[in-house]
């Protein structure tokens, strides 16, 4: 992220969300690195505090334990933002244990998200979403315009979050980018159940366990 385009960011006001988790929190320290004024939003309850902790130092950062879907609290953050970068979500247990929540997070919250970046004149929307949209893919190599067919309580609510997406660039002209991540991996991520398979790997292979691979992998 050094290039000319990147280093236009300095200065820029941006909002994390999910700012505390892997991906997240990688994200605000790159930001931070390039002169940004970081606003990491996260309501702790996947993302860790440890993961942001030596940012806390930085006089361009800025941490706010608050969850996307109080909307009023993300209001008076949003004021003056110029960029969002969407990555908080139900984790996939909590998908599991509780679809509502799961939908109230990845479509709720990123419709708050949408109607306050409209509200407050957000230039550029970035959301992450997930290849479970695809479901089971039968195509191979899968390639973005593979149908979608989530088969996942997860896929189905990050679909939906990318549907509002794709309608705010449609009826308002809200300028998005949706990233759809497949088995991201590195430090600070989880390596339980629920974590990256590279991680659950890596893990097994220290624990001198075996590595299973479900169906044909």
């Amino acid at each position: 992220m050094e290039s000319a385009k990147f280093k236009q960011l300095a200065n820029k006001k941006v909002i994390v969300t999910g700012g505390a988790g892997f991906i997240g929190s990688h994200l605000c320290e790159e930001l931070v690195h390039l002169g940004a004024e970081v606003h990491s939003v996260d309501n702790f309850s996947s993302g860790k505090e440890i993961n942001i902790q030596f940012l806390k130092g930085h006089s361009n950062f800025y941490s706010h334990d608050v969850d996307i879907t109080n909307k009023e609290a993300l209001d008076q953050i949003m004021q003056g933002v110029d960029i969002v970068f969407n990555n908080a979500a139900s984790k996939k247990n909590i998908c599991l244990m509780d679809p509502h929540r799961d939908l109230e997070v990845n479509a709720g919250g990123t419709l708050n998200l949408l109607e306050l970046s409209m509200k407050h004149s957000v230039k550029k929307f970035i959301h992450a979403s997930t290849g479970s949209v695809y479901g089971e893919p039968y195509i191979f190599p899968t390639t973005e315009s593979h149908p979608y067919n989530p088969v996942s309580y997860y896929g189905v609510s990050k679909l939906a979050g990318e549907r509002y997406v794709n309608t705010f660039n449609h009826l308002y002209g809200l300028n998005t980018t949706i990233l759809r991540y497949f088995h991201v991996y590195g430090p600070r991520q989880e390596s339980n159940e629920f974590g990256g398979v590279v991680s659950i790997f890596l893990r097994n292979i220290l624990e001198k366990k075996d590595l299973t691979i479900f169906g044909d992998g």
